[in-house]
């Protein structure tokens, strides 16, 4: 009696890999090929002729605007947070500070966190009215203004 495997259920037409189930050698479905596999995944391709699986390459969804927004209000914080600020508001609130290192650092960032917000709207204005190509997101954090801190 043979022991069940994983097999792939590939579509006879497509060639793609509609199931992965465990059956016993010898066990048929109509209109599909089985094919023993350990890796198959649904969706996968099946070549008939080297009998290997491949993975179909599926495009990054087009980012939206939140997506573009969350990353640099992430960005943002994480820069408050190198100078052991909690996030952008808590560093934004020194700016009146007493203390002149807090003050300085607090008014360094709010000049450079308006000169990003100022650069990212404008730039998304271009992707939106087709004057520019849209941007991975990764790709347009890299195009924003850098902060350079007061000296110590």
């Amino acid at each position: 009696m043979s022991e069940a495997k994983n097999f792939a259920v590939v579509d006879a037409d497509t060639l793609v890999v509609d199931n992965v189930i465990l059956a016993k050698d010898g066990f048929g479905i109509d209109g599909k090929v089985l094919v023993a596999s350990d890796t198959a995944g649904i969706g996968d391709l099946y070549d008939e002729a080297t009998g290997q699986f491949t993975r179909p390459e599926v495009p990054e969804p087009t980012p939206s605007v939140d997506d573009y927004k969350n990353a640099i209000v992430a960005m943002l914080d994480a820069m408050a947070q190198k100078r052991r600020y909690d996030n952008s508001v808590s560093i934004s609130t020194y700016v009146n500070s007493t203390n002149p290192q807090w003050s300085a650092e607090a008014a360094a960032y709010v000049a450079w966190r308006d000169a990003v917000w100022v650069y990212a709207y404008a730039e998304l204005m271009k992707v939106e009215t087709g004057q520019r190509p849209q941007p991975s997101v990764t790709d347009f954090l890299a195009e924003l203004p850098t902060l350079t801190w007061p000296t110590e």
